[in-house]
């Protein structure tokens, strides 16, 4: 169950025709956020059952987060400015009990209660400016973006005797500058640019600062790309680097308590994950095709090792992998025929990952996944029906072993002139959307999971009190940073 307050406000202010200012202040509240979750686990050795468990947690969060926006937009001449600056806060509390009860066989069976308590702070302070200058018959954008991130967090655990208490922080600052070129040449857009990179991470436990634990490192980021009409088809090739930086609850060190058999880590040492990235898109009318291959190096996932060099308890905990390659391929078809707009995807994804499991290597199945939508657009309503379907196959360290296919409803009605609206949604309207998947983690262990899908029905009733559309054009920085915490 989440309970959510969210509130927002926006002022603008048109200075003339080309320049504008703003600012923004939000507030969410989660007051109360609850789950629970019920694990059975039995150990073997050497093909024996040696002991069973079940477990039960109840989990209860409470987060506030506060925010703000400034920026101006406007023009000086013919050069043009887009400045915005953003400041954040955030305090998370969560609170884990969990009971489990155990029996090694031939033995009485015995119970346990864990108490976990989690506190995590976030403060980010970003600025972004972005200049732009026609030039040679093109556009010349150049810019920069600073970012300081401060997280604390503090776990305990009682009792005590299973793991450590933490007590850490981390103080990030990131500070990049880029500088892009687009001009047509007739018939062919061209588009460049280069981006740079430069991170200083310090690490701190107990107020010490860990010098092991701590780096500054800088990253190159170039991209280009080209399109061009051929006959009535328009094409585009691009290639760019991208980087995928480890969010900080990945970067803590602190170990977490999950039940008897497993127990959770960060890892400061992690690095970030670069892809290199060729991209070639393909439209005629109402048919798109967008093909990538992607060579990912420093890959990101979870890996179990023991913990203490007790082999009944696993410590999962993210590394940096081997490198792989990737390529995703997709066709879309859309036409329309009067009130019946169809939409078909057909969507293939294949990877080349060394990776090792405890029964061998992974054997990178590919996985398609088919979605075929219908929207009749009628005088009465407007009636859509998505039905999607997943075949057995790999992404990452993850194994879909049973397919999948969903089938949703919805049914959408406006009156008002659109300021009053209803829409009905059937989620998983015959129950079929099960989930089997196996998920690796190196030669110790396999999790199997199977969800079993319910059906939902969803009611939605919005009134618009002021349909003017916003005149605010704060765009924000710092999001890679957000996304992080």
């Amino acid at each position: 169950m989440v309970e959510a307050m969210n509130f927002r406000l926006d002022a603008s202010y048109q200075l003339d025709a080309n320049n504008s200012i703003g600012a923004n202040f939000g507030f969410l509240r989660n007051p109360k956020q609850t789950c629970d979750a019920n694990m059975t686990t039995s150990i073997w050795q050497d093909d024996e059952q040696t002991e069973t468990s079940d477990s039960h947690a109840n989990f209860f969060e409470q987060k506030s987060t506060l925010s703000s926006n400034v920026y101006y937009v406007g023009k000086l001449g013919k050069l043009g400015i887009d400045f915005n600056a953003d400041w954040l806060w955030s305090k998370n509390n969560e609170d884990v009990v969990t009971k489990e009860q155990y029996q090694e066989m031939g033995m009485d069976a015995q119970s346990q209660t864990v108490h976990s308590l989690t506190d995590k702070k976030y403060r980010l302070l970003a600025s972004r400016l972005v200049l732009s200058y026609p030039l040679l018959g093109g556009e010349l954008s150049l810019g920069g973006e600073y970012s300081n991130t401060h997280r604390t967090s503090k776990y305990k655990v009682v009792p005590t005797n299973f793991v450590s208490d933490d007590d850490s922080r981390i103080t990030e600052s990131m500070a990049s500058s880029f500088l892009a070129y687009s001009r047509d040449f007739g018939n062919v857009s061209m588009e460049a640019g280069l981006r740079y990179e430069y991170i200083d991470f310090n690490y701190y436990e107990y107020g010490k600062y860990v010098s092991g634990q701590s780096k500054s490192y800088g990253n190159w980021f170039p991209s280009i790309s080209l399109s061009m009409p051929v006959g009535k088809v328009q094409m585009q090739l691009s290639y760019a680097t991208d980087i995928d930086r480890p969010s900080y609850h990945y970067l803590r060190s602190g170990i977490q308590y999950d039940n008897r058999y497993t127990y959770e880590t960060g890892n400061p040492f992690l690095v970030s994950e670069i892809s290199k990235n060729l991209n070639y898109e393909l439209a005629y009318k109402w048919l798109t095709f967008d093909m990538t291959y992607s060579h990912t190096s420093h890959t990101m996932m979870s890996n179990v090792e023991t913990y203490k060099d007790n082999p009944a308890i696993g410590l999962l905990k993210p590394v940096n992998g081997k490198a792989y390659n990737h390529v995703d391929a997709s066709v879309n078809l859309r036409p329309s025929f009067g009130i019946w707009h169809p939409s078909f995807t057909a969507s293939l994804v294949k990877q080349w990952l060394d990776m090792d499991a405890h029964n061998g290597k992974i054997s990178n199945k590919p996985m398609a996944v088919f979605n075929f939508n219908n929207t009749f657009d009628t005088k009465l309503a407007m009636l859509t029906w998505m039905m999607s379907y997943t075949t057995k196959g790999y992404g990452r360290n993850i194994y879909s072993y049973k397919p999948r296919f969903c089938t949703n409803v919805s049914v959408y009605k406006a009156f008002l002139k659109d300021r009053l609206s209803f829409q009905l949604f059937v989620y998983d309207l015959f129950g079929t959307d099960d989930i089997h998947m196996s998920a690796h983690y190196g030669k110790m262990k396999e999790l199997i999971s199977d969800i079993q899908s319910t059906s939902k029905v969803s009611l939605t009733v919005r009134y618009k009190f002021n349909t003017t559309r916003s005149k605010y054009k704060g765009t924000g920085a710092g999001k890679s940073q957000k996304n992080r915490m």
